[in-house]
């Protein structure tokens, strides 16, 4: 499952290099929302075919399903905010021309970054995840520093990127935490309308969209 997840988060990367050319919180806002959207008969459809599933008194169920919405509406909440930072800031960086390659490689530097973060959470961190660390700001420095005739300088892109993946870090350790307290898809059909309606209402403010530009990058 994991490394179908990858293959279609690569995927991803290169529909948002191509969507690159609406501004960032438009095409973000845009997407998150249909993503939210689309997931709503995905939850129906689950739902009616568990409807015959059931345990416990049904004061234990009604007490069970009011934690679980509490926790689904916090999770949801705040991993999106997290989410729309993080994919904003990716997005800007395609925004400002980096690659979908280069991308892809500086994003996923959040696989080293996550357990450094989860120091502050009581978490261990093997020795292993160290040399990795070395060897993920050693590629880091190769993939967009070596080379340039301006030295020990990142590109805007590469800057945004570079920030995204502090965001996306954060991202990883909410969903961590609150994905096990409920339902998986629902949790993600909360935090992708939350990151959409955040995307959305930052267009409205901050970018001028153009209807026709949307309509030409549907795909």
């Amino acid at each position: 499952v994991l490394l179908m997840t990858a293959v279609i988060w690569g995927g991803g990367l290169v529909a948002q290099k191509a969507g690159a050319v609406l501004q960032p919180f438009t095409y973000n806002g845009i997407r998150m929302f249909i993503g939210g959207l689309a997931l709503i008969p995905v939850i129906y459809l689950l739902k009616v075919a568990g409807k015959d599933k059931s345990a416990g008194s049904s004061r234990e169920v009604k007490r069970d399903e009011k934690e679980d919405k509490k926790n689904l509406l916090i999770g949801g909440i705040c991993c999106g905010c997290f989410l729309c930072l993080a994919t904003s800031l990716q997005q800007f960086g395609f925004y400002f021309e980096t690659s979908a390659g280069k991308a892809g490689f500086i994003t996923s530097l959040y696989i080293v970054i996550v357990p450094l973060l989860g120091l502050f959470l009581g978490k261990h961190v093997r020795t292993l995840i160290w040399v990795s660390i070395l060897l993920g700001a050693f590629g880091f420095y190769l993939l967009t520093m070596a080379g340039k005739r301006e030295g020990f300088r990142l590109s805007t892109g590469e800057l945004y990127i570079l920030l995204c993946v502090v965001a996306f870090s954060v991202h990883i350790l909410a969903v961590d935490c609150f994905s096990p307290k409920c339902d998986g898809i629902r949790l993600s059909c909360v935090q992708f309308l939350t990151s959409g309606v955040i995307g959305i209402a930052c267009m409205l403010i901050f970018e001028t969209p153009v209807l026709s530009d949307i309509l030409d990058c549907w795909l």
